[in-house]
């Protein structure tokens, strides 16, 4: 009876343990919408608040590169960015927009793309940087779409619907600010 006792301790210390570390990242997910709310009130320019956003979104995600593509006649141009090398930069901007980001502009949410999804030339310059895959948040504006927010992750994980949802709440502002 005994052991049992204790299994029956460490189990609940264990869900105790889970419940306080989803505590915190909420928390942290708060305290960056907060920041970039923040950021946007005090904003007199687009460029300067979309990259701090960036900044502070590549933080909370943990990933490895995170940049925004604006909208500029039908193709999208990378503006901002944080952790991007010229090369990849280069790589993006020469890709225009495919299919795959027109369903993501079309659905309007988050999409996870994979390396093997995306262009030869993407993909390279993708890998060469240590990222996994992508996931493709369209940023609106008060009336239509304005752009692309990207975080380029490190390794594979599976992405929660929670997570997902802070990412596209956080895109929806951005996009509103500018």
């Amino acid at each position: 009876s005994e052991g049992y006792l204790l299994a029956e301790v460490l189990f609940g210390s264990s869900l105790l343990l889970i419940v306080l570390d989803d505590s915190r990242l909420r928390t942290r997910r708060l305290a960056v919408l907060n920041a970039l709310t923040v950021t946007i009130a005090r904003g007199q320019n687009h460029a300067p608040m979309m990259q701090t956003a960036l900044e502070k979104l590549k933080a909370i995600a943990g990933v490895k590169a995170a940049w925004f593509q604006l909208m500029d006649g039908g193709h999208l141009v990378p503006t901002q960015h944080v952790g991007l090398s010229p090369e990849l930069l280069r790589a993006l901007g020469q890709s225009g927009t495919d299919e795959r980001q027109a369903r993501v502009f079309q659905e309007n949410c988050a999409a996870i793309l994979k390396l093997s999804e995306m262009s030869e030339r993407e993909r390279a310059q993708l890998a060469k940087h240590g990222i996994h895959h992508v996931v493709l948040l369209p940023v609106l504006g008060k009336k239509s779409v304005i752009g692309m927010l990207s975080l380029g992750y490190a390794g594979s994980r599976r992405h929660t619907r929670e997570e997902l949802e802070f990412l596209e709440t956080a895109a929806q502002a951005l996009g509103i600010a500018a």
